[in-house]
C-alpha cells in the first residue's frame, strides 16, 4: 500500500518527540501528509467550497490532483511543497503526464479550481515569487485537522500527548515501546492511524501502519471491520481499534521488522486503558 496522506514533516515530528522527552505537551500541528482536497477523486467540490479557499490553497490544490498521480513540477515552489509529502512520489515528467489517468471527479475539480483562479484575476496566487512561504497553506491544513474552527467534529480535535494520547473524544496510555521506537500519527476526520516511524522512513511503499482508531456514527459491529476491537460508545460515536490486514513493513529489514512488531504487539494494550470522555 502506498504511503498515505497529512503526516508529520521532519520538523513537526522532531518537535513532538522533543516535547515527549521533556515531559511537555505536544499539540497537533499541520501535517505534511494531509491532502488539501482529500475527496478530489471521489466527488465534485462545490463552487462555494472552492470560493472559500485562500488563493494559494486553490493553486496548490489544483496541482495536488496531478501530484497524486506522480506528476513532477517545473515550479521550484511546488517541487518543494510536494517533495515533503510522504504520499508523493514524483515519477512522471511534466511534459509526459497523461491527463487520461485522471478520473471524472479529478478532471471536474481541476476545471473548477482553474475557473476559481481566473475569477480571482489579479488576486490569484503567483507561484515562485521572491520570499514565498507556505504559512497560509499550513494554517488551512491546521483548520482541517481540527475539523474547522466551528465544526468540532474531527476525531483529532484537541489532540495532544505526553505519556497519554488524548483528544476531545478519548484518551489512552501510550505503550512504553511506542515511545522508544518513535511513533507517528495520521489524523483524519473519523480516524487516527498510528505508524512505526522507522518503517515509514524506510525505502519502499510500506507505511508502517500499526493500528487505527476509527469513529463510526452508528453501531456497525466489530465484524464490519477485519481485525477490529470494539472500544466503546458515547453520544452516538462508536469507536473501534483496527489492525492492518496486509503487510505494512519490509520483513527483510530486521531492524524495521523488530521495531514494527514490538509496536504491533504493544498495541494490544490500548483497549485496557482506553477511556471515552
Amino acid at each position: 500500500m502506498r504511503k498515505l496522506w497529512r503526516l508529520l514533516s521532519a520538523a513537526c515530528l522532531a518537535a513532538a518527540l522533543l516535547c515527549l522527552m521533556i515531559g511537555t505537551t505536544a499539540l497537533a500541528e499541520p501535517k505534511a501528509y494531509d491532502y488539501l482536497l482529500p475527496e478530489a477523486d471521489t466527488r465534485n467540490y462545490t463552487e462555494d467550497e472552492i470560493a472559500n479557499l485562500p488563493p494559494q490553497v486553490v493553486t496548490y490544490a489544483k496541482n495536488e490532483i496531478y501530484a497524486r498521480h506522480g506528476r513532477k513540477f517545473v515550479s521550484p515552489e511546488l517541487t518543494a511543497w510536494f517533495g515533503v509529502q510522504p504520499w508523493y512520489s514524483g515519477t512522471v515528467e511534466a511534459e509526459a503526464f497523461d491527463p487520461n489517468v485522471l478520473n471524472s471527479y479529478e478532471t471536474a475539480n481541476i476545471a473548477a479550481l482553474e475557473k476559481a483562479e481566473q475569477n480571482l484575476g489579479v488576486d490569484s496566487y503567483t507561484l515562485d515569487r521572491a520570499g514565498w512561504d507556505t504559512q497560509v497553506v499550513d494554517d488551512y491544513l491546521s483548520a482541517q485537522i481540527s475539523g474547522g474552527a466551528a465544526s468540532g467534529s474531527s476525531i483529532a480535535d484537541g489532540m495532544e500527548f505526553i505519556n497519554i494520547f488524548s483528544t476531545d473524544y478519548f484518551s489512552f496510555d501510550i505503550p512504553d515501546i511506542w515511545m522508544e521506537v518513535e511513533f507517528m500519527t495520521l489524523p483524519d476526520t473519523d480516524s487516527i492511524t498510528f505508524c512505526c516511524q522507522p518503517a515509514w522512513d524506510a525505502p519502499g511503499s510500506e507505511d508502517g501502519c500499526v493500528c487505527t482508531i476509527v469513529r463510526e456514527h452508528e453501531d456497525v459491529g466489530a465484524d464490519y471491520f477485519p481485525s477490529a476491537t470494539y472500544l466503546g460508545e458515547k453520544d452516538g460515536n462508536y469507536f473501534y481499534l483496527l489492525y492492518p490486514t496486509d503487510l505494512r513493513y519490509d520483513p527483510s529489514d530486521e531492524y524495521v521488522a523488530d521495531r514494527y512488531n514490538a509496536m504491533l504487539e504493544a498495541a494490544a494494550e490500548i483497549p485496557g486503558t482506553f477511556v471515552l470522555k
